[in-house]
């Protein structure tokens, strides 16, 4: 959701500083409403002049990881047809910032576009190969879900949603 580092440039020149990444997910942690993700960021433009925000997912999860800010969505539906059909892939974090220094302090919501301001974000929905292209995986995603080096994304896809479905199952058994 948000670079490491404390020189972070927007594609519009902007400077921003992820200085204090934990202070950030403490925040977020000490709030019990997930945080939504919208599209065009809609909850900071039009919610205010008051038209509808539709969720297309909620962010019920921070974590640091290497100074990066990283978060776990719920998507809607439509959040995830919009996705995997390709309309948006991009996710654009709105957030609170100190607007002398540029430090982050809060996250208020995100929101999937096309056009993102932190284009040093990863592509949430890549682009299908074609003859001279091939989808390349992080190396340390593929590490964590087990995986070999070189496996293809439909396994990743497949590992990601047995392990949802392990996790639905173990909740389940804990609220038992």
């Amino acid at each position: 959701m948000i670079p490491a580092g404390n020189e972070i440039k927007a594609v519009d020149g902007r400077i921003f500083s992820n200085e204090d990444p934990e202070n950030i997910v403490k925040l977020f942690k000490s709030n019990p409403v997930d945080i939504p993700i919208d599209w065009e960021h809609a909850t900071e433009i039009k919610a205010p002049e008051g038209e509808p925000a539709p969720a297309a997912g909620w962010i019920q999860e921070m974590e640091v990881r290497e100074g990066e800010i990283w978060g776990k969505v719920e998507w809607t539906k439509r959040g995830a047809d919009s996705i995997t059909s390709k309309e948006y892939r991009y996710i654009s974090p709105a957030f609170v910032q100190n607007k002398k220094t540029g430090k982050i302090i809060q996250i208020v919501s995100a929101a999937l576009t096309n056009s993102p301001a932190l284009d040093t974000l990863p592509a949430l929905a890549h682009a299908e190969p074609t003859e001279t292209q091939e989808i390349v995986m992080d190396p340390k995603l593929l590490t964590l879900l087990g995986l070999a080096v070189d496996s293809k994304i439909e396994t990743v896809i497949d590992a990601i949603a047995k392990m949802q479905g392990d996790a639905a199952k173990m909740k389940e058994e804990i609220e038992q």
